[in-house]
């Protein structure tokens, strides 16, 4: 193989084709390349963040801020999910170790960055606000994003090497004009824009760019009548509703994430996010092998139409599809107090 590469010398002596070029290699670049082509393809050729009884995931979180909370209990379900599959033996024999970055005191470039220093064979259910340098990286050092939790503005965001699990806010705002069709109480209707993109005609329903006009036309409706609403719609209202009023309140995750455990106590939709991510990318990891490359996990996207990381909430992934989840429309009505976000979605 030397000939091959140093003179254009095939098997038998036969030249090469004379228009592929031939190369000048020290003694140890040769040694080095002939060493990497004899394990490439086998087990021991091992892609980044890989050992032989090893995968180091990384994650990029709000662990301080405002947003502490949310990204604490993302970080905690990823952790018990993946600290369960370690301590019954891995996958294929490897344990899972996660590296988390704050997203906050770093800004996502600089964890980003952090991360792929460790480095990280994926990262895993991160949050981080809208900035593009952080995604470009990820794609460019060939690292993949799995269950990410950012929501992002169109589908067409999401890049070749990222599997979010939560739908763009054009879908959610299509579901909210949708659901809105189905509000049943008479009085007004009034409805909370959640993207930018035109909400659909209807005469008796009135949209809101912001907040504040929306609260302002609530005062001034008297009877109570219909509103429809993201998470980021009802923190704006404190998370509860006036008194009287319907709402159609739009998830960009399934309503099962909210159902009742044990006991009958809510689960935290935040936590339930980070054990999806996690639980999304262990099965992508027993699908792809005991051989991994770079692209392992990315190419188990069209395959998981179906799966269920939580009971009751499957995901519906393709091969040009890169959301896992649909956004889902639940009934509530003030002045219970409901689900609520730190962050917006």
């Amino acid at each position: 193989m030397d000939q091959a590469i140093l003179a254009g010398i095939g098997r038998g002596g036969r030249p090469l084709d004379p228009v592929m070029p031939h190369y000048r290699l020290t003694g140890a670049e040769l040694e080095a390349l002939m060493e990497y082509l004899r394990r490439a393809g086998t087990a021991a050729d091992l892609p980044s963040g890989v050992t032989a009884d090893t995968v180091t995931m990384g994650t990029v979180l709000p662990l301080s801020g405002p947003a502490t909370g949310s990204g604490r209990a993302v970080l905690a379900g990823l952790r018990e999910v993946f600290d369960a599959v370690s301590a019954e033996g891995g996958v294929h024999g490897r344990r899972i170790r996660l590296v988390e970055a704050d997203g906050v005191a770093l800004g996502a470039e600089a964890a980003v960055r952090q991360l792929l220093a460790q480095p990280v064979h994926a990262v895993v259910g991160g949050l981080w606000p809208k900035e593009g340098v952080a995604e470009v990286m990820l794609a460019a050092a060939r690292v993949p994003h799995i269950g990410g939790l950012a929501v992002r503005g169109e589908a067409r965001e999401a890049g070749p090497w990222t599997a979010d699990l939560l739908p763009p806010l054009a879908e959610q705002q299509a579901t909210l004009a949708q659901a809105m069709t189905r509000c049943g109480p008479p009085g007004r209707r009034l409805a909370l824009r959640i993207a930018e993109a035109p909400p659909g005609e209807d005469a008796g329903l009135r949209w809101f760019a912001d907040a504040p006009s929306l609260v302002a036309a609530l005062r001034e409706a008297g009877a109570p009548g219909c509103l429809g609403l993201g998470l980021a719609g009802l923190a704006a209202l404190g998370g509860r509703l006036p008194e009287g009023w319907q709402a159609q309140l739009v998830l960009p995750f399934p309503a099962a994430l909210l159902e009742p455990g044990e006991g009958g106590q809510r689960p935290d939709p935040w936590r339930q996010l980070g054990r999806a991510a996690a639980r999304l990318a262990t099965e992508w990891l027993a699908r792809a092998g005991a051989v991994l490359h770079e692209g392992s996990l990315p190419e188990q996207r069209a395959s998981a139409w179906g799966y269920e990381p939580l009971p009751g909430a499957p995901l519906r992934f393709g091969q040009h599809r890169r959301h896992g989840w649909d956004a889902d429309a639940i009934e509530i009505t003030g002045a219970r107090r409901a689900a609520s976000s730190d962050r917006g979605g």
